[in-house]
């Protein structure tokens, strides 16, 4: 059992307590916040919430502490070190996964998570349409599932606010973007609460999110999918690019991809859509557009940025890397 509310008496012998005040001062009680194990305590302060400890027990805990921190440098700096070596090896590949990386963004992820090794990661993975960003993120799904590490994905899609009433009104899907409605505003998501839900993931607590069917009704079925709490977090989808959501993130991939091998896979997923090539040209033009106003000026805000037209082949091996790295830190 652990608490965090102790008591110190303040005492002159002190000086990282008393430094600020003069010794003629009367003793006084501060309150720090410390976490102890209650089992470490003597009998009688079992079962308190405030404790008083003494001097050497505060000096023994400043000592744990100072180890403890230490601890989280070298993990820190092995990890950062791993992760530029993964960086630097894909460079010298025929065909480069990653474009970029933020600068400072290695040292500070890794800094996180070693001063907070049992938080769970979340990881945002934004990008155009078409991009590949639901391939990479099946790839990480199923790579994480191989190496037997906790992992929860979220698709951002299914925070689109419900449009059921406004497809009523014009007759299809197709009739409520001809007049007007822009489906990828961010004022289309529900983004407050995509932001709650993570980080009601990030502490620990399983969620029901919401599920926007995609048959052309345009409706939000509230609290439809069950997510657990897992280790690493993925959530997809433009949707991360945004306040409030990109602020609860841990780090978000960008997926970059050429106009042409765009163009490309939108023509050639048109069947599984039912779309005729007319109409997967009009989307093409429409998510161009899109991308133009809302995720094209973001993408240099993103940690770091990938290339999405190369071989998944190369996407899988930068993944089990990155994954065995987390795993050894």
């Amino acid at each position: 059992m652990l608490i965090t509310n102790i008591m110190a008496q303040d005492v002159p012998c002190l000086p990282f307590i008393s430094k600020q005040r003069r010794k003629t001062e009367p003793r006084q009680t501060v309150q720090y916040q410390w976490q102890v194990d209650l089992n470490n305590l003597p009998e009688a302060a079992q079962g308190e919430s405030q404790i008083y400890i003494q001097p050497y027990q505060i000096q023994q805990m400043l000592k744990s502490m100072q180890t403890s921190q230490s601890q989280q440098q070298i993990s820190k700096e092995k990890l950062t070190k791993t992760l530029e070596k993964i960086i630097e090896d894909d460079k010298e590949r025929e065909t480069p996964v990653i474009k970029s990386v933020r600068p400072n963004f290695i040292s500070q992820f890794s800094q996180k998570l070693c001063n907070n090794p049992n938080k769970n990661v979340i990881i945002g993975i934004s990008g155009e349409s078409a991009s590949g960003k639901s391939t990479i993120t099946k790839l990480i799904k199923e790579t994480a599932d191989n190496l037997e590490i906790d992992i929860e994905v979220i698709s951002a899609d299914n925070y689109f606010r419900d449009i059921s009433k406004l497809i009523q009104e014009y007759g299809s899907f197709e009739g409520v973007i001809d007049a007007g409605y822009d489906l990828d505003s961010p004022d289309n998501f529900y983004l407050q609460q995509l932001h709650d839900d993570i980080e009601k993931l990030e502490n620990g607590n399983d969620v029901k999110i919401p599920q926007y069917l995609i048959n052309g009704t345009g409706k939000s079925v509230p609290n439809a999918i069950p997510k657990k709490a897992e280790k690493v977090i993925i959530v997809e989808g433009m949707a991360v690019m945004h306040p409030p959501v990109k602020e609860v993130l841990d780090a978000e991939i960008y997926v970059d991809i050429a106009p042409e091998i765009q163009a490309e896979r939108v023509i050639q997923r048109a069947p599984e859509r039912n779309q005729t090539l007319e109409e997967a040209i009009k989307q093409l033009t429409y998510v161009r557009e899109a991308a133009a106003k809302y995720i094209l000026p973001k993408k240099d805000n993103a940690d770091v940025i990938i290339d999405g037209g190369v071989n998944t082949e190369n996407h899988k091996q930068i993944i089990e890397d990155l994954f065995y790295a987390l795993s050894k830190k």
